[in-house]
């Protein structure tokens, strides 16, 4: 994950290893997950952590964009919500539904009244 969706989840995720990208190195000496200063080393923190199951890159937008452009990415989990927000980053779902096939779709509506749905491609 990037270090901004990082910072915005506050806290690292249970039961896996996280591996955090940022351009600044990172020094300090927490040990609670690996620092990464791009894509392509935190795909060797994976390898060496001996990620053979799934790995999954999950954000900023940024790394998203280079996983999809290195053709890493062989299956996507994606939620849609039907809804326009004010943003500054977005990702480019046409892109993948003109290279990946849907497998799986279910569709749902919040408490609030919002509708979204839960994609797999590949």
């Amino acid at each position: 994950m990037g270090r901004k969706t990082h910072e915005s989840i506050g806290k690292v995720l249970q039961d896996r290893v996280n591996i955090v990208i940022s351009r600044k190195s990172d020094n300090s000496e927490n040990k609670l997950y690996e620092s990464a200063l791009s894509l392509a080393d935190a795909l060797k923190i994976a390898k060496f952590w001996s990620c053979d199951g799934e790995c999954f890159i999950i954000g900023g937008a940024e790394i998203y964009k280079q996983a999809l452009r290195m053709k890493l990415v062989h299956r996507l989990y994606i939620t849609e919500i039907y809804r326009d927000f004010d943003g500054d980053a977005f990702f480019d779902i046409d892109y993948v539904k003109s290279n990946y096939d849907l497998m799986h779709t279910e569709s749902h509506t919040s408490k609030t009244g919002v509708n979204y749905s839960f994609g797999v491609y590949e």
